[in-house]
């Protein structure tokens, strides 16, 4: 029998329900995207939350990853062109973002060396600024 800590099977649903509803900004607000990290299973839901929104502006920003649907600021240099001058990785929707995040967090994010998440985020190179955790730490 499945139980509610076995979100996977909620995943599919999920997606329905975000694709009907999800039309505020770029389709996603906090809750929809929460939703979604946790049925895909990532780890410190809340603090990647703060990411998604301090990267982009609460879902506002225009001049900035959202241009491309991408909640995390991904980057690679083969994006980077004159249109795109920091190689912000497209995504079709914002939801690929939150699919390619959590694939992130399972390849690189290693629980047992950084059980603070925010270890892990300092360390990891995620962001230049040296006032990153922090400003994430005291968000809401």
């Amino acid at each position: 029998m499945k139980t509610l800590t076995d979100k996977w099977y909620l995943l599919p649903l999920i997606l329905i329900v975000l694709m009907l509803v999800g039309k505020k900004a770029k389709g996603q607000d906090t809750l929809q995207v929460k939703a979604l990290l946790e049925a895909y299973g990532v780890k410190h839901v809340d603090i990647v939350l703060r990411q998604t929104v301090l990267e982009t502006g609460w879902y506002k920003c225009t001049n900035c990853s959202m241009r491309y649907n991408n909640l995390f600021g991904f980057r690679l240099k083969k994006h980077v062109s004159d249109s795109n001058p920091l190689g912000y990785i497209p995504f079709k929707n914002w939801q690929e973002s939150v699919k390619r995040f959590a694939w992130y967090q399972k390849t690189y994010y290693n629980e047992e060396k950084y059980p603070n998440y925010y270890d892990h985020i300092r360390n990891s190179g995620w962001s230049s600024s040296p006032t990153y955790v922090e400003y994430l730490k005291k968000m809401w």
